[in-house]
């Protein structure tokens, strides 16, 4: 108790403890990067990004023509970085489906380069006790039903900036949400229907190379998720272990994130996997495919399970079955 009497104060408007860090929002992961290599006056510069990454990462760098080396990244996606000598200006990590690896929080908590802090599967930053220049982003979009959401946290200031909004990209991302309800709760329209206007709305944003800020529609939806969070991390951390119980370990790369959105499952012979699955209707993910200039050992074998709350025991029950079924495929 600090004011000036011995008794509490009550009223007037709420105190903040101030945060020393800077934020902002925009519409998607790759307008966050270019915003973050603007703010990190990085265009043209060297930066040292992991072989496991989405390829529209690497184009946004391509486009700020940023000069690229690789580092590796392993099976259970830990890296090390104590042999590589590349003379860089950043260093950019992912933190893989929301799980802080022992290698990241070392790099997290001691790294003397400039940080790009990847987490497009999380909605809140790790622990970050590096005194060096960071940027962080996320994406509502790939762990939400919002449609376009992204989060920028700085410990320096963001670069000042004119941000428009995309709204044929968001119309045309909704519009496929919807087609997609009605598909499966109403049973209205065709499969097709949706999947096209998805495709539709993903080639408006890979157009376009400029930054932009998350939608009103978008903000008010990401406020309906945060609303149910507690209830929604319950869910999917029940969904992630119930998983882990039923697969063998070898068919599953072990994480263990705060909030968790997908198990990334292990396949020796993936595409076969997939295929067999959506002849059952099931049809999972492949986060961060092959890049065209670096290859790994993860792209060809990871597919994502989902585990948010549209999904329920037998749900899962039902795919970790037909794995186990498929695992010698």
């Amino acid at each position: 108790m600090t004011s000036k009497s011995n008794s509490k104060l009550i009223g007037g408007e709420q105190e903040f403890a101030p945060l020393d860090l800077y934020f902002g929002t925009t519409n998607s992961g790759r307008s966050s990067l270019r915003w973050i290599l603007e703010s990190m006056r990085l265009k043209g510069k060297r930066i040292l990004i992991p072989d496991y990454l989405c390829q529209a990462v690497v184009d946004v760098l391509e486009a700020y023509n940023i000069e690229v080396s690789f580092y590796t990244v392993l099976s259970d996606l830990s890296f090390d970085l104590s042999i590589l000598s590349a003379d860089v200006d950043a260093l950019y990590v992912v933190r893989y489906f929301g799980y802080s690896t022992a290698a990241l929080q070392a790099v997290l908590a001691r790294s003397r380069l400039p940080l790009i802090i990847d987490d497009v599967f999380e909605i809140q930053p790790p622990g970050i006790s590096s005194e060096v220049h960071w940027c962080y982003f996320n994406s509502l979009r790939k762990i939400s039903a919002v449609a376009d959401y992204s989060q920028v946290i700085s410990n320096r200031p963001l670069s000042i900036i004119s941000k428009l909004y995309l709204n044929d990209f968001t119309c045309a991302k909704y519009l496929a949400k919807a087609r997609k309800y009605d598909f499966l709760q109403r049973g209205l329209g065709r499969e097709v229907d949706y999947l096209d206007q998805f495709v539709y709305a993903e080639q408006i944003l890979d157009t376009e190379q400029g930054i932009f800020e998350a939608s009103a529609k978008s903000c008010y939806v990401a406020n309906l998720f945060f609303q149910k969070l507690s209830e929604e991390t319950a869910i999917r951390k029940a969904n992630l272990e119930l998983a882990k119980s039923l697969l063998e370990r070898k068919l599953y790369i072990d994480i263990k994130p705060a909030f968790p959105s997908f198990l990334p499952l292990w396949c020796k012979r993936r595409d076969v996997v997939r295929k067999l699955l959506m002849e059952k209707d099931i049809f999972l993910a492949i986060h961060w495919p092959t890049l065209q200039v670096a290859r790994n050992n993860l792209s060809d074998h990871v597919l994502s399970l989902p585990l948010d709350s549209r999904y329920n025991s037998q749900d899962i029950e039902r795919v970790c079955n037909l794995l186990r079924s498929f695992a010698h495929e």
